[in-house]
């Protein structure tokens, strides 16, 4: 009785052993996933569709709930979907601050963000031709290679660029650039020049928050001045202007 007991509980051990061997390889035999950066995020879910009669009910929409730091520029688009899916930027009170909808700014597919205040936001993911599926979106912060805070305050009125602020950036043929000016004080006017002084790219509207986007992608590498301005020059004030690459 004793020997056989033995022979089990040996057989039992090695059986075992056989199976952490076993577990071992096959975990070093998968891929591990790839690493993101901190400052990139990924969010998956399903949109569910019932369909009931000829026609489908409206799709239910997916929500995400994001917290944004005041300041920061995030960039969030459809990562991989199995449906044609559209996306919303509300705030916690349902009114919406941004779509990937937004045409006037040459970013179609994309929305790019600047809260105003750090806080809690809400995301919309909605299936646009009523089909079911898994999403993946995705949510990065933009690196900023600009930063200006400044105010328009001309020490000689009577002077051409009196009312205008002016940087020079280093930009690189072939990326996008995404610039913000922002003011509470006064109707902002963005451009930007090439060497020559030549405007490449301009803004002289823009939403309700009186903030001018320009996205401006370089033919060739240079350094370029960006003149942060005013539509109504005697009106001027404190401004924000940042500058992302894409």
């Amino acid at each position: 009785m004793n020997h056989f007991t033995f022979k089990f509980w040996l057989m039992l051990a090695a059986a075992a052993i056989g199976i952490l061997l076993m577990g071992s390889l096959v975990a070093s035999a998968q891929t591990p996933p790839p690493e993101r950066p901190e400052t990139e995020r990924i969010l998956t879910g399903v949109v569910g569709c019932a369909i009931s009669g000829p026609e489908p009910r409206e799709c239910p929409m997916a929500l995400h709930y994001l917290n944004l730091t005041a300041g920061k520029m995030y960039a969030i688009d459809m990562y991989q979907a199995d449906f044609s899916a559209g996306l919303a930027l509300q705030d916690m009170s349902g009114n919406v601050l941004a779509t990937d909808m937004d045409y006037y700014d040459d970013l179609y597919g994309i929305i790019v963000f600047t809260p105003s205040t750090s806080g809690d936001y809400r995301l919309i993911i909605e299936s646009k031709n009523a089909t079911a599926g898994l999403y993946h979106v995705r949510m990065r912060e933009m690196p900023m290679v600009m930063n200006v805070t400044n105010e328009l305050t001309p020490s000689n009125p009577m002077a051409q660029d009196a009312f205008m602020s002016v940087h020079a950036l280093s930009m690189t043929a072939g990326r996008r650039y995404v610039l913000d000016l922002r003011s509470d004080e006064f109707d902002t006017f963005l451009k930007v020049l090439d060497p020559q002084g030549a405007v490449v790219a301009f803004a002289d509207e823009g939403d309700a928050r009186r903030t001018r986007r320009v996205v401006f992608t370089p033919t060739r590498s240079a350094t370029y001045h960006i003149v942060a301005t005013s539509c109504d020059p005697p009106i001027i004030g404190a401004f924000r202007l940042m500058v992302c690459e894409e």
